[in-house]
């Protein structure tokens, strides 16, 4: 894996390594909100995840496009491996 790199130049918005707890934190959240729904009307809810949770209170803040020339020296051969 040495040698193995990205492909896209796509970089999160933070210095966090991972935002898997925040996603079971708002998924498990919608289902709490669905099964509630489901409790008391008897029937499924249009509910979208966006409802429940703000995405902006994330560990990573969304992605953008990066070139070579927008970072600092060093750090796009370093954020290009995997």
């Amino acid at each position: 894996m040495s040698r193995s790199r990205k492909h896209s130049t796509y970089f999160a918005h933070s210095c966090a390594e991972s935002d898997s707890w925040w996603k079971s934190t708002a998924n498990r959240r919608l289902r709490r909100v669905v099964r509630e729904a489901m409790r008391t009307t008897g029937e499924t809810t249009d509910t979208r995840l966006r409802e429940v949770s703000d995405e902006y209170n994330s560990a990573k803040d969304g992605r953008s496009y990066r070139t070579p020339e927008t970072i600092l020296p060093g750090w796009f051969e370093k954020g290009m491996r995997k």
